[in-house]
């Protein structure tokens, strides 16, 4: 149990870094994803699933750094819901914790409409 949770403790620590790194460079992520849009002809109909980042990313992306800022994000997300599915399979099955991974893994499904999705 101890190596699971060093394990666990770990790919927290390396989420947290992507998610940092990611977190700095969120104009150069806006303006990709702004950029593959334009190139799309596709500004007016919202983002709003990670399918269509994807989409953007394999079809309409025309440099270097749009690839690997659209790249980041969707790996980072990626890893996130493969981070829950680890957490969901050592969890203890307590009810709160179960349907807060539940969410998140819906959440980052690459078809669902996050649109709705708003910072507080």
């Amino acid at each position: 149990m101890e190596d699971t949770m060093t394990e666990v403790r770990q790919n927290l620590r390396t989420l947290e870094q992507r998610f940092k790194l990611l977190q700095q460079q969120q104009k150069t992520f806006i303006n990709a994803l702004e950029r593959t849009r334009e190139t799309a002809r596709d500004r007016i109909r919202p983002v709003k699933t990670l399918a269509q980042v994807r989409n953007y990313l394999d079809n309409y992306c025309n440099n270097n750094t749009d690839r690997h800022i659209l790249s980041l994000f969707l790996d980072v997300c990626a890893d996130v819901a493969e981070f829950c599915v680890h957490l969901e399979s050592i969890q203890n099955n307590t009810r709160t914790a179960q349907g807060i991974i539940e969410q998140i893994i819906t959440l980052l499904n690459p078809t669902n409409d996050l649109s709705a999705l708003r910072a507080k």
